[in-house]
C-alpha cells in the first residue's frame, strides 16, 4: 500500500501540541510520514499601520523556535520510529494549508477542537471551522482529552436520502489504511420508512468494508449524533459538511468546536 501523510497543524498551545501527538501516534499506527505545520498569519498587515520589519522577524524566529521543539518532542515521542518534517508558512492559514495538501495528498489534516490565537505565534484558532469545512483533504478534530487509542470502530452520519451527494470515494481511499468496523448512521427526523433498496445502495457504497446501518430517531440532527456516540462509542466519527440539506454545514459547528470523539470533517471542496 502506497505511503500517505499526516498533517498536523499547531499554534504551539498545550491542546494543539496534544493534537500533534495524537497526529504522530496515528501515523505511526498507519506508516504514515508526519508533517508538522504552523503560518505565521499576514493578518496584522490589515491594520492602518505597516507591522515593523523587527516584528516580524520576532515572529518568524520565534515560530520557527517552536517548530523545531515540537519536532524534537515528537522524535522523543515517537522513539524515532516516525518520519517527521515541519512546514512553516506565511500567510492566510487555511490557504496555506490547502497548498500543502496539493502537494502532499494527506490522509487528513489534523489540529484541535480548542485552538487559540496568539498574536505572536499563529493565527489559527479563529479558522478552525473554515479550515475544517474548506479544505482539499479531510479534517479531524482532537477533543482536548482525548488520548490516542486504535480506531475499532467509525461511525459515518449520512443522508440516505441524499446518499448520492456522499464522497463515498474520498472517504474509501482514507479506511483501507485503517482495520475498523463501520456503521453508517442515519437519523430518522420524522419515523419516515426508509426504502429496502435505498438502505441497499448506501451499504453496497464501501464493497469490502462490510458496513453495518444505525438507525436513531431523533428530531434533532446534531443531537441524534451526539446519541449515536453515546450508545454506540465509536472511535472516531465521519461527517459530510455541506452547504444545504441535512447535513448543511451549521450541523457540523458543534462537532468541530466540541467533538465528543475524533471527528472527521469532509468537505465539498474535499478531494
Amino acid at each position: 500500500m502506497e505511503k500517505t501523510t499526516i498533517i498536523a497543524a499547531t499554534d504551539f498551545s498545550d491542546n494543539a501540541n496534544h493534537a500533534v501527538e495524537f497526529a504522530a501516534d496515528f501515523a505511526m499506527s498507519i506508516n504514515a510520514k508526519l508533517v508538522i505545520f504552523n503560518a505565521v498569519s499576514v493578518q496584522p498587515l490589515l491594520y492602518d499601520d505597516a507591522m515593523p520589519l523587527t516584528l516580524w522577524d520576532d515572529m518568524k524566529h520565534s515560530s520557527n523556535s517552536y517548530l523545531l521543539n515540537v519536532k524534537e518532542e515528537m522524535i522523543r515521542h515517537s522513539k524515532g520510529q516516525l518520519k517527521i518534517d515541519t512546514r512553516e508558512e506565511v500567510g492566510l492559514v487555511n490557504h496555506e494549508l490547502q497548498h500543502l495538501c496539493v502537494q502532499e495528498k494527506p490522509f487528513a489534516i489534523f489540529i484541535s477542537s480548542h485552538l487559540t490565537s496568539i498574536p505572536e505565534k499563529i493565527l489559527i484558532g479563529t479558522h478552525s471551522i473554515k479550515i475544517a469545512k474548506s479544505n482539499y483533504a479531510p479534517v479531524i478534530i482532537i477533543p482536548e482529552s482525548e488520548n490516542f487509542k486504535p480506531v475499532r470502530k467509525i461511525g459515518i452520519a449520512v443522508d440516505i436520502k441524499d446518499k448520492d451527494e456522499f464522497p463515498f470515494n474520498v472517504l474509501k481511499e482514507r479506511l483501507k489504511y485503517l482495520r475498523s468496523e463501520i456503521e453508517i448512521v442515519y437519523i430518522r427526523q420524522n419515523h419516515d420508512m426508509l426504502c429496502k433498496n435505498d438502505v441497499a445502495d448506501v451499504l453496497d457504497k464501501l464493497p469490502g468494508f462490510n458496513p453495518k446501518l444505525r438507525i436513531i430517531e431523533n428530531k434533532n440532527i446534531a443531537e441524534g449524533i451526539d446519541e449515536y456516540v453515546n450508545d454506540y462509542a465509536p472511535d472516531m466519527l465521519v461527517i459530510y459538511s455541506k452547504k444545504h440539506g441535512l447535513f448543511h454545514k451549521s450541523i457540523s459547528n458543534p462537532f468541530i468546536l466540541q467533538p465528543q470523539v475524533p471527528t472527521m470533517i469532509i468537505s465539498q471542496t474535499t478531494k
